[in-house]
């Protein structure tokens, strides 16, 4: 959650709108560093999270920035990981059970941040999916029926 700014800093800077190549490049990199969109929208010399997301919808270039930050973000992810192992092996003091709350809290945060994967199907030529709904296999054709068998055999051998 995102701490309240105080209207009057708010009033006095202005927040950037306009789109540049810099701004969108020290975005990005506040991101890759493993801080969430929102996290960075916070900060006063960033966008608005409005801004960011119209950016996004609106410029090609930031969104392919974006996407790219977000995957180093998962780099940054790991390294934070690997470097609390490191530690509970080398420091003996160091506590496992907090290092692996720690592990869990950043391994959950990677998993929500993550690029969230959409796939689109099409049929031929990118038209619909046909579907055929048959009621019952007496309604089938006999080339269907024979399609319809040849695909319940190849199943149950793959499953034996």
């Amino acid at each position: 959650m995102t701490k309240p700014k105080p209207k009057e800093l708010l009033k006095q800077r202005g927040r950037p709108t306009d789109y540049s190549d810099d701004l969108a490049t020290e975005f990005c990199r506040r991101v890759a560093s493993g801080r969430s969109v929102l996290s960075v929208c916070a900060d006063l010399d960033m966008p608005s999270d409005t801004t960011a997301y119209r950016w996004r919808q609106e410029k090609p270039e930031f969104r392919d920035k974006l996407a790219l930050a977000r995957d180093e973000r998962l780099e940054a992810y790991s390294d934070q990981i690997r470097a609390l192992g490191n530690r509970v092996v080398d420091d003996e003091s160091f506590d496992p059970q907090r290092c692996n709350a720690a592990v869990n809290a950043i391994d959950k945060a990677a998993r929500l941040q993550a690029p969230k994967q959409r796939i689109e199907m099409t049929g031929k030529d990118g038209a619909p999916i046909a579907v055929n709904h048959i009621e019952a296999v007496s309604e089938m054709t006999t080339e269907e029926r024979e399609t319809f068998r040849a695909m319940l055999l190849a199943r149950k051998q793959r499953a034996d």
